[in-house]
């Protein structure tokens, strides 16, 4: 019996499971787990240690995050930011019902390897200027990214100016009297 088709390789995957001190990584195939520091020296470190075509795989957490999106992107190196939800649910599926850092990382790394996740393939700052679809401004089909402060206090002095139109998500501004 002969088999025809094409062989692809496997793509390197990197699961991260973020905290605010450590980041615990899997990578595929070897399957080996590493502990780094949340720090941007070490995360920038092991970034260079990568492949241009390593892609990292993390839950989208609130702000223990930006770290290792701004590292990566230095570098220029793909990445995938998942629902933590969905991630949960795909540990699940495949029988994993621990919830520890590093069975995180391996699951986040086995889900890369099985699922089309969407990825995101970030360009060095001189190619930006080159394509106007990656200026947030000129395509609206890249996501809002927020305003730049948020919190209590992101509309100054907590509370709002009468001369603006209220709208639903300016209640979230005003702070306690």
């Amino acid at each position: 019996m002969t088999w025809t088709g094409t062989l692809t390789m496997r793509q390197l995957v990197v699961g991260c499971d973020l905290s605010r001190a450590f980041l615990d990584l899997c990578d595929l195939p070897s399957d080996r787990l590493q502990r780094l520091p949340n720090t941007r020296d070490a995360i920038a470190n092991w970034a260079e240690t990568l492949t241009s075509e390593t892609l990292t795989v993390f839950e989208a957490s609130s702000g223990c995050n930006n770290t290792l999106i701004a590292a990566l992107t230095e570098c220029a190196h793909p990445l995938s930011r998942i629902n933590p939800r969905q991630a949960r649910e795909f540990a699940r599926a495949t029988g994993v019902l621990d919830k520890t850092d590093r069975v995180d990382a391996r699951v986040l790394t086995q889900m890369g390897a099985a699922l089309d996740l969407p990825i995101i393939r970030p360009v060095l700052g001189d190619q930006r200027h080159d394509r106007p679809d990656l200026d947030p401004d000129r395509n609206p089909r890249l996501p809002y990214q927020g305003p730049a402060r948020q919190g209590p206090d992101a509309c100054g002095g907590g509370r709002l100016d009468e001369r603006r139109p209220r709208h639903r998500s300016d209640r979230v501004c005003h702070s306690a009297r």
